[in-house]
C-alpha cells in the first residue's frame, strides 16, 4: 500500500476517502473530522504535499491514479471519495477506472479545469481562492509560507490533463456535486455541465469561495451527512 492515507478511525465498516485540491494537503479537512461520520475517516496526501512533501508530485494523471488507486486499496469497502477541487476529478476519474470507489462527492470541483500555469500573485490568487475578506488577508499572509511554487504548478499542470466530459455519462456511481456559490476560480458554466453530463448526481449549492471547505464547512458537511444517506 502507499503511504499517503492517514486513518483516523479503524472500525472496518468502510473508508470516507477525503482528497485535497492544488497545492493543498490533508489539513484541509480538519473541520470534518470531529463529526460522527458512519465510516472510517482517511485523509490522503498526494506525493509532493503534506506528509509527503519530500516526494515528487504526479506529472501527469496517470501516474496519479495508479498510486491513489494502490493505495485506496489498503483501505475497506464501501469506498466514498470526498475530493476538494482537483481531488474531486481526481475521484471521479477513479471511480471510472472501476477502483473500488462505489460514490464521489466533488467540492468546488469541475469535470475539466481552466488551463492555469500558475497560481499567480499572493493577492490575486486569494480573492480566488476565498469569499470572506478576513480569510483572504490570512491567506496572503501565509501564503509563502503554506504553498510550494514547484508543487502548485506541477498540480495545475495535472489539472489541465483531466477532462472526465467523455466519461461523465457512461459512469453509474453516485455523485455529490456540491457548488460553492461564491467561487471565483471556477466558472459556473462547469457546474452546469457536470450537472448536465454525470446521470447519478445529486447537485447542491452552498455559500462560500473556492475553498468552501474552511468557509463553510457546516455546510459541506450537512451536503456530505445527507448525501451518505442515501447512498450507503
Amino acid at each position: 500500500m502507499a503511504d499517503g492515507g492517514i486513518r483516523i478511525r479503524k472500525s472496518g465498516r468502510g473508508s470516507l476517502i477525503f482528497l485535497h485540491g492544488a497545492g493543498g494537503n490533508h489539513t484541509i479537512w480538519f473541520p470534518l473530522t470531529r463529526r460522527p461520520w458512519p465510516l472510517d475517516l482517511v485523509l490522503v496526501d498526494l506525493p509532493g504535499h503534506g506528509n509527503l512533501r519530500g516526494q515528487t508530485p504526479p506529472e501527469n494523471p496517470e501516474e496519479a491514479l495508479g498510486w491513489l488507486e494502490e493505495t485506496l486499496a489498503g483501505f475497506p469497502p464501501p469506498r466514498v471519495v470526498v475530493g476538494h477541487s482537483l481531488g474531486g476529478a481526481l475521484g471521479l476519474a477513479l471511480a471510472n477506472r472501476e477502483a473500488g470507489v462505489d460514490a464521489v462527492a466533488m467540492v468546488a470541483s469541475a469535470l475539466r479545469f481552466p488551463g492555469r500555469t500558475a497560481p499567480g500573485p499572493p493577492e490575486i490568487a486569494c480573492r480566488r481562492l476565498f469569499h470572506r475578506p478576513e480569510l483572504r488577508k490570512k491567506c496572503e499572509e501565509h501564503f509563502a509560507r503554506f504553498l510550494d511554487p514547484g508543487t502548485v504548478v506541477a498540480d495545475l499542470r495535472l489539472a489541465s490533463a483531466l477532462d472526465l466530459r467523455e466519461v461523465a455519462p457512461a459512469l453509474q456511481v453516485p455523485v455529490l456535486y456540491l457548488w460553492a456559490r461564491h467561487d471565483a476560480l471556477l466558472p459556473y458554466s462547469l457546474a452546469l455541465e457536470a450537472r448536465t453530463l454525470l446521470p447519478r448526481v445529486q447537485y447542491e449549492e452552498i455559500s462560500g469561495g473556492h475553498m468552501v471547505v474552511l468557509e463553510n464547512p457546516e455546510g459541506v458537511a450537512q451536503a456530505l451527512e445527507t448525501f451518505l444517506e442515501n447512498v450507503l
